[in-house]
């Protein structure tokens, strides 16, 4: 019997990772300041990657990070 953590964990991290990755590209998109826009990127892209290790998709991880 698995617990109530268990199973509310990964959809706490996705729904959390899935909001910084709409903020972050919404900040990309509309953004004035490049150096901002810049690192919100690279949120959006971390975002990606932490989906992909949700997916099992290691490497594919590791690509979208580097």
């Amino acid at each position: 019997m698995t617990t109530l953590m268990e199973d509310l964990a990964p959809k706490i991290i996705f729904w959390v990772f899935a909001a910084l990755m709409l903020g972050s590209a919404l900040i990309v998109v509309a953004g004035k300041n490049l150096v901002r826009s810049a690192f919100a990127l690279l949120a959006t892209f971390f975002s990606v990657a932490a989906f992909y290790v949700m997916l099992g998709a290691d490497f594919l991880a590791g690509a979208a990070a580097a």
